[in-house]
């Protein structure tokens, strides 16, 4: 459902929004519209999207001067922040949020595209990509839904950072993308690559400037590397950390702790550390480059189910989903591709088509794994690529039969 969401603010102390939902115009409608702003008028036009230009009918303005904005929402991806009466990314600026939505509308629709059209999608990322039942998801949702599909590579890693932290306590150093990232571009030759980072980074300690700007230096190397390829990204925010799981089995610990690692996890690790990260991702303006923001609607989604029942959770640890946290995973992303399609049911032939494609994503994902090379240990041995085609060939002869 498409609407228009007014916006008054009213310069009183401390100033105020006031929200209406009025009929929406079409987009032809709006297709060369500009939209009032008090002094400024707001257009489209300008390479980001949203332009601001001074109105010729400027006058003066009573001591409560007042700017409205009408933009242009899918009321279906915020109507959750919406039901709770505040705006996006609240941290970072009610109208500042909403603004950032509505640019990323015409990229969405344009990352859509690229992403039916591609012959091969690369995906990166940690022990949630690993795991890859998102991405299965997703896979058999377009197999399901659209006349051609890419070949889907989960290159996803247990552990993994892009910023190269570590606990001092992990059993190992962390494995960091940036060692295998342009091996990896360079192998599977990618028309797109998803990458979804985050929840390692942070090493599950208290915010820290040093990591956070580690976290950041290594997004934006994913960010410039993809570019320089002229290959299309789309960065994942993190999802929350949920510590109720972690609560309950005695895994979080204070400030003032000793020690801090992926099983004694600092209590206020998700909205100190992981929601200042994903909300820093939604700030990146790369024209090569869409993020996708999965903390907030997991957050909101997580909060609404234990409204009626308290212990509800996607996770035993709090970071790693069960299959149904992964599905409202890959929701929330074909959500805002706008391909909004009905996730595979639980027919016997969509299930059968979803268990195919499970099969086939896990030799082919060890053999990619393989082939690009890592230094994560504890990783099961993939095939060769040769033998994992031929393995796999009578798996996709099934797939074509039952997504026909």
């Amino acid at each position: 459902m498409t609407v228009r969401i007014q916006l008054t603010l009213d310069s009183t102390n401390p100033p105020r929004f006031r929200r209406e939902i009025v009929p929406s115009p079409s987009l032809a409608e709006v297709k060369h519209q500009s939209f009032p702003m008090g002094d400024c008028r707001l257009h489209r036009g300008s390479s980001a999207g949203i332009g601001m230009e001074k109105s010729n009918h400027a006058s003066k303005r009573p001591i409560c001067l007042k700017l409205t904005f009408s933009l242009l929402l899918f009321y279906s991806y915020l109507s959750p922040t919406f039901a709770q009466d505040n705006l996006p990314n609240q941290t970072r600026g009610q109208l500042t949020g909403i603004i950032g939505h509505s640019q990323t509308t015409a990229s969405a629709l344009g990352f859509k595209t690229k992403l039916l059209n591609s012959k091969r999608v690369v995906f990166l990322g940690d022990s949630n990509t690993y795991a890859g039942e998102w991405i299965n998801q997703m896979e058999a949702t377009l197999l399901a839904t659209q006349d051609s599909v890419p070949e889907f590579i989960n290159l996803g890693l247990p552990s993994e950072t892009c910023s190269g932290f570590s606990e001092p306590a992990h059993p190992f150093p962390r494995p960091n993308v940036q060692e295998r990232l342009l091996r990896a571009l360079k192998k599977t030759k990618p028309d797109l690559v998803f990458a979804c980072y985050g929840m390692n980074d942070g090493i599950y300690h208290p915010f820290a400037e040093e990591r956070f700007e580690g976290f950041k230096t290594g997004i934006q190397k994913i960010v410039d590397s993809a570019s320089a390829a002229n290959i299309p990204l789309i960065l994942i925010t993190p999802p929350p950390f949920d510590a109720l799981p972690m609560r309950k089995a005695g895994g979080l610990v204070p400030l003032d702790s000793k020690q801090f690692l992926w099983t004694k996890i600092y209590e206020n690790y998700d909205s100190e550390v992981i929601e200042r990260y994903a909300q820093w991702m939604l700030e990146i303006n790369n024209a090569n480059c869409f993020v996708i923001d999965v903390h907030s609607p997991i957050k909101n989604f997580l909060n609404e189910k234990r409204k009626a029942k308290p212990e509800f959770s996607f996770s035993k640890d709090g970071v790693h989903f069960d299959n149904a946290g992964h599905r409202v995973f890959a929701k929330i992303v074909l959500q805002r591709l706008n391909l909004d399609k009905s996730l595979p049911n639980t027919s016997p032939q969509q299930n059968e088509l979803l268990q195919l494609v499970r099969q086939r994503q896990k030799i082919n994902q060890l053999a990619w794994l393989a082939d690009v090379g890592h230094l994560r240990p504890g990783v099961p041995a993939g095939l060769p690529l040769g033998e994992a085609s031929q393995k796999t060939k009578s798996i996709s002869d099934k797939i074509r039969q039952l997504s026909k």
